[in-house]
């Protein structure tokens, strides 16, 4: 199984949404009805690929969540870190 995070870019009619997976934002395409309701675009998810790249899980990231996400242990966000060094 392959844990990930993806980007909800756009959605495509009422059927379909495509995610950008990773860091090399790889185009995913998915039934909406596999995604939490009342999702829009630049959500972001916790997803998780069986090894033959089939999604099995997607779990929405709350906004409250993103912050912590992006932050080292000492607090600062990890692109300020990058920087200093």
């Amino acid at each position: 199984m392959i844990k990930m995070i993806a980007v909800l870019d756009q959605i495509i009619g009422e059927n379909y949404a495509v995610l950008l997976i990773g860091e090399e934002e790889a185009d995913f395409l998915v039934p909406i009805k596999k995604l939490p309701p009342d999702v829009k675009e630049g959500d972001l998810f916790f997803i998780a690929l069986s090894n033959e790249g089939v999604l099995l899980s997607v779990i929405l990231i709350e906004e409250h969540e993103v912050l912590p996400m992006l932050c080292s242990e000492d607090g600062l966000p990890h692109f300020v870190k990058e920087l200093n060094h």
